[in-house]
């Protein structure tokens, strides 16, 4: 620093104001471009955050670092470039200037080595050796900056259980970790060999303006959410502009940078989630991911799930009308039960309801009475719906917003051949529907003596165990929970697991309940033979984001082989393809009511104007 620092003094002298004209040259795109290629000679703020566990006292040394960095960095890259085209000119622009200083500035603009040229002129080969002296202290700092800093990367994943535990073994001697500075060093070495400077320069770019990207994003995430343990002790005082900024000006450098850069970014993009989705997945650290972080649900299914009192009953066969009645009553304090009449597309639904209630037919009003002679819990709010709509699971779902449902129970009790399917309906409303579905397949007995849940512990599995703890309540039945672990396991894995089953019984005080650990390689063969000796099994759905099926493949082979009664209890996240689905189809429905009011407008228009025709 004290050899640029001279430097730019030396050359300040000798400045020509008209160097500077014209400002650019080769217009302001070049800037950007420029921008993106040098973006990487910035990267010492993203590396000190690599190391950031292991400076001393962080919490005042880190944003020192950073600022401080950011302020000296900017000043020299800057007061450099001033004292180069101010001396040289760009392109040769005090080629013009008389004398020998003049023909000697001209070469330096079109020099490899500008600096070291001017050092040349104004302090011979001294000034020279200085320059190249200081060009090769910055190379070793920056070189040992990026090993030490990109060796953290797969020291940290390998913690965290996305890179195998090679990496994250420490020297005896040195105590770093060096079979992740070996590997990364190695990589740096190959790339060098592989690409040109500047072609090189442009990949690092590219790849460092994503992490600049994703790390502005995660900062203005973090501070609105309550993530157990982040207490930051220094805040950006102009949050969250800054990171707007610098989110907003990376994406306008990106496409700049070139067609190979971008495609160079959505490759690793591309291998980063494959390798998660056959090597993390399941076993990385935090168990949480970007969605859970930005629904704020990181701790969620951990606490409680959501309560249960509006229920929302959808009947359309009498033969399983108990059975859901029963499930609602015993599961929520306020039952509405709907019965939809599903009128065709071509059919006016006002005609349709008037139609309905002129000739009401023998099943419609056997619905009505077997709702208004079963036995409902004292207390218990009960309300009887006919709707009337061209789609059954729309108007169950519309049903289900209006009255502010918390849950849907459903049937599922249809067959094809010998084999369950879920059926239109059931179909409609897994894929769109917001509220938490109970789904139930066969029949419930006379007495439910004891509930199996099938528990894993994530969200679903949470609601599965809430409603077993309401309907035991309210039946007077046992619980028992089962949890399935791989023989592979640990044993203090598999006695951490058992501990926390113990917590979990002791938390449910107020009905009889047991566990059960056990060991085996088939999930679903383990609950199947589980569920022959209890009288309803109640086992939470997948709880991924955006699965292909509707329904978990354990959850529905479960339901399907199970010689007594499974209830699949499953709840849309607020980010997930139910809820993509539910805001598409929406939307969709506005505006072809919209549609169809401007088609209805335009014919009585049409209407008016014929009958002044014939006035």
């Amino acid at each position: 620093m004290v050899i640029l620092l001279l430097f730019i003094a030396g050359v300040s002298f000798r400045i020509e104001p008209a160097n500077f004209s014209p400002v650019a040259p080769y217009g302001a795109v070049s800037i950007i471009t420029t921008t993106g290629i040098i973006f990487i000679s910035y990267l010492g703020l993203a590396e000190l955050a690599a190391v950031s566990e292991e400076v001393k006292n962080p919490t005042k040394n880190l944003p020192r670092a950073f600022i401080a960095s950011a302020v000296v960095v900017t000043l020299f890259y800057v007061g450099i470039m001033i004292a180069v085209i101010g001396f040289s000119g760009p392109e040769g622009a005090a080629a013009g200037a008389a004398g020998a200083a003049g023909t000697a500035a001209a070469g330096v603009a079109t020099s490899v080595t500008p600096l070291a040229d001017i050092a040349g002129l104004m302090a011979g080969e001294s000034g020279k050796i200085a320059i190249v002296l200081g060009a090769l202290l910055a190379t070793l700092s920056t070189a040992n900056g990026a090993i030490l800093s990109s060796s953290r990367f797969p020291f940290a994943m390998s913690r965290d259980a996305l890179m195998p535990e090679w990496f994250v073994q420490v020297h005896e001697k040195y105590g770093t970790p060096h079979n992740a500075i070996l590997v990364t060093g190695t990589v740096m070495v190959v790339l060098l060999f592989l690409f040109d400077i500047e072609e090189l320069a442009r990949l690092g770019g590219a790849f460092n303006i994503l992490i600049f990207i994703l790390l502005n994003m995660t900062v203005i995430i973090l501070r609105k959410r309550t993530l157990p343990g982040y207490e930051p002790a220094f805040r950006d005082p102009f949050f969250p502009f800054t990171q707007v900024i610098g989110v907003a000006g990376s994406i306008i450098l990106l496409p700049l940078l070139g067609f190979l850069p971008f495609l160079f970014i959505l490759a690793l993009a591309s291998v980063g989630a494959l390798w998660y989705r056959f090597y993390g997945r399941g076993k990385a650290m935090p168990e949480y991911n970007i969605f859970d972080l930005l629904e704020d649900t990181v701790e969620k299914a951990h606490i409680k799930p959501d309560s249960v009192a509006k229920v929302l009953v959808p009947i359309s066969n009498p033969a399983h009308e108990s059975d859901l009645l029963k499930l609602a009553d015993c599961l929520g304090s306020e039952i509405i039960c709907i019965h939809v009449v599903e009128v065709p597309d071509q059919t006016n639904l006002k005609l349709a309801q008037d139609a309905y209630h002129e000739k009401e037919t023998e099943p419609d009003i056997l619905f009505k009475e077997k709702f208004d002679r079963y036995p409902a819990k004292i207390g218990h709010k009960r309300e009887y719906i006919v709707a009337f709509d061209h789609s059954i699971s729309n108007s169950i779902i519309e049903q289900a917003e209006i009255e502010k449902a918390d849950m849907i129970i459903l049937g599922w009790h249809e067959t094809k051949g010998f084999q369950y399917y879920l059926g239109e309906v059931i179909n409609g409303v897994l894929s769109t529907s917001k509220k938490q579905i109970a789904l139930l397949k066969g029949h419930l007995p006379e007495k439910i003596e004891k509930i199996l849940v099938a528990y894993n512990g994530k969200e679903n599995s949470n609601h599965a165990l809430y409603l077993a703890k309401k309907l035991a309540a309210n039946t007077g039945a046992s619980i028992e929970i089962l949890r399935i672990v791989s023989p592979d396991e640990t044993p203090e894995e598999k006695k951490e697991v058992s501990e926390k089953l113990e917590d979990l019984v002791k938390s449910i005080p107020q009905v009889p309940v047991t566990f059960k650990l056990l060991e085996r390689y088939s999930i679903e063969d383990a609950i199947l033979e589980a569920s022959n000796h209890s009288d309803l099994t109640i086992i939470g759905d997948s709880s991924q984001r955006f699965k292909v099926s509707l329904l978990g493949t354990l959850s529905q082979r479960v339901a399907i082989h199970a010689r007594k009664p499974v209830m699949v209890v499953k709840k849309s996240k607020p980010i997930s393809k139910e809820s993509l689905n539910y805001l598409l189809k929406k939307y969709a429905r506005k505006m072809y009511a919209k549609f169809g009011e401007g088609k209805e407008k335009g014919k009585e228009k049409g209407k008016e104007k014929s009958k002044k025709q014939a006035g």
